[in-house]
């Protein structure tokens, strides 16, 4: 197997293994969000807010999947490493 085919491997596990967590954790404030209607509003924020970060994580996933794709299909030597927003905030 290529170190390619190696980092690809390696890729994709850490994507599926972050995104997992990331699930159910959304998934339980979804829950909560349910069970908490009566609650006062900053507690009902800070729902918000988790679910909105879990939102902002998966979209670097998922722009960082992207770029992996890109570079994946690019002729050897022309990898395109222009990155989007989300995909530099994930490193910033």
């Amino acid at each position: 197997m290529t170190v390619h085919c190696e980092y690809q491997k390696l890729f994709a596990t850490l994507v599926h293994d972050v995104r997992q967590p990331l699930s159910t954790i959304e998934n339980s404030a979804y829950c909560l969000n349910l069970m908490m209607r009566d609650a006062p509003e900053p507690v009902r924020e800070q729902i918000r807010m988790i679910l909105r970060q879990v939102d902002r994580a998966d979209s670097c996933l998922r722009g960082a999947a992207d770029g992996f794709r890109r570079i994946q299909t690019a002729p050897e030597g022309q990898a395109n490493f222009e990155f989007t927003n989300s995909a530099t905030a994930l490193v910033t």
